[in-house]
């Protein structure tokens, strides 16, 4: 599904109410909300909740399908108490947030074959304690689900969810300002200790570039000291080592 185009739908919205000679005030008024939540809609800053439409609509002469630019049939189901979750994820953007959270909390989230996929498009309309709720019992999230999910989650809940699961390099970059202190720092420190494996191929220069201002000083000086840096990478992390380390490593050679 589409997410709804908020630009077009405002700007859709200030045009009928102008051909209607209605100012924002006199909309708001037969709606019962504020002229600057007419404001906001119009700018496309926000969307009518979903209990609005049939009478915004309405007043402006138009289908729902034509106020949000594209069929409503999920519209229709939610007013009916039929949506499935993937109808209720698109409308998640017009739906208050307690109506939201009383929403997911009924048949069919409870499904265990809930599909991941739905979960970043509700995830920044729902608190962090309705996202856990739905990713509870949730194995092998994929690292494009899981990334966008981060920025809605508390550490604590994060630490949980990544256990056990062994994603790229690339992923720790992008989830690194999401983590815990110690989890990047125990993550590569495992790394670096997987026997039978030379340092060097288990993590290059590359690979912790990005992760280096995530880092306690003690990690980087156990990565220096265990991987074959060159002169210009060890030049560039030198900013994140104090002084009296870089002096120790250059003594030991590095």
């Amino acid at each position: 599904m589409s997410e709804f185009n908020m630009r077009k739908i405002g700007q859709q919205i200030a045009a009928k109410r102008k051909e209607k000679n209605l100012t924002q005030s006199n909309l708001a008024d037969q709606l019962l909300v504020s002229y600057q939540a007419v404001s906001n809609w119009e700018r496309g800053n926000s969307l009518p909740d979903i209990e609005k439409l049939p009478q915004l609509a309405a007043i402006l002469d138009l289908s729902i399908d034509e106020l949000l630019g594209k069929p409503a049939a999920a519209v229709q189901h939610y007013q009916a108490g039929t949506a499935q979750p993937e109808e209720i994820a698109e409308l998640a953007p017009l739906i208050k947030p307690q109506e939201l959270s009383a929403l997911i909390q009924e048949e069919p989230f409870q499904e265990t074959s809930l599909d991941l996929d739905l979960l970043p498009r509700l995830a920044p309309h729902l608190t962090s304690a309705d996202l856990q709720h739905l990713l509870n019992g949730a194995e092998n999230i994929p690292e494009d689900v899981m990334e966008e999910l981060l920025p809605f989650l508390k550490k604590p809940q994060i630490e949980e969810l990544l256990k056990g699961n062994h994603y790229s390099m690339a992923f720790w970059e992008e989830a690194a300002p999401f983590l815990p202190a110690p989890y990047l720092d125990e993550l590569l420190l495992t790394a670096l200790e997987q026997p039978n494996v030379v340092a060097s191929e288990r993590l290059s220069y590359d690979e912790i570039e990005e992760l280096l201002p995530f880092l306690t000083e003690a990690t980087i000086c156990r990565l220096v000291q265990a991987l074959p840096f060159s002169t210009d990478e060890l030049e560039e992390i030198a900013p994140f080592l104090s002084s009296k380390n870089l002096l120790v490593l250059l003594k030991k050679g590095h």
